[in-house]
């Protein structure tokens, strides 16, 4: 019986696999939302650049026009998405039955009578166990003295574009260039207007 609980044991030993599949799952959506809003950011500089460089050429220079833009643009500003706690649960019930029978007979003629005898042995247990584990992740925000430290540390990086592996997912390299033309459209000091490009 003890060889078939471990084996019971060996089927409970590939939760972690399973748990942290879901975990990446997780990751890799919280990926999809930061592109999303990225790309939404893109799309409201873009607006704000079109509007300004109107009112420019228009030869408008009046605070309250200023003040319109910022309003309208702050109303339509894009919502972020943040997986801010996740709860897993895995629930596994497991089952195992095993059964054995034989039987033993011996047969003896005695005349026109026939006697026969046998013995009939049976053997058989229902082992069942159920497995509960349950995961939270939560989403810490980023220290703000660490994240000053490693904006710090940018300034000894050599001019070269730094190369990310070469199997990095998509979603990330998407990320990099659609943050790297938000600011190229931020430190713009182009007067003309910019059209959305799909």
């Amino acid at each position: 019986m003890s060889d078939q609980v471990s084996v019971l044991v060996k089927d409970l030993s590939t939760i972690p696999e399973i748990v942290g599949g879901l975990g990446l799952s997780i990751a890799e959506a919280q990926k999809a939302f930061d592109l999303n809003y990225i790309q939404s950011l893109e799309k409201l500089v873009v607006l704000a650049q079109s509007m300004l460089a109107k009112r420019t050429a228009d030869g408008a220079n009046d605070d309250k026009i200023d003040d319109f833009i910022f309003d309208m643009l702050k109303a339509v500003a894009p919502s972020r998405y943040q997986f801010s706690e996740t709860t897993l649960n895995v629930k596994l019930d497991l089952g195992q039955t095993l059964s054995e029978a034989g039987q033993k007979g011996f047969g003896v003629n005695m005349g026109a009578v026939a006697v026969s005898a046998a013995m009939t042995t049976a053997f058989g247990y229902d082992y069942r166990a159920a497995a509960e584990v349950k995961t939270v992740l939560h989403a810490i925000s980023i220290n703000d003295v660490a994240f000053r430290t490693l904006l710090g540390r940018v300034k000894e990086t050599s001019g070269e574009d730094l190369a990310l592996p070469a199997d990095t997912p998509k979603v990330d390299q998407d990320i990099i260039n659609t943050s790297k033309n938000v600011f190229d459209k931020v430190m713009e000091k182009k007067s003309t207007a910019i059209e959305f490009k799909d």
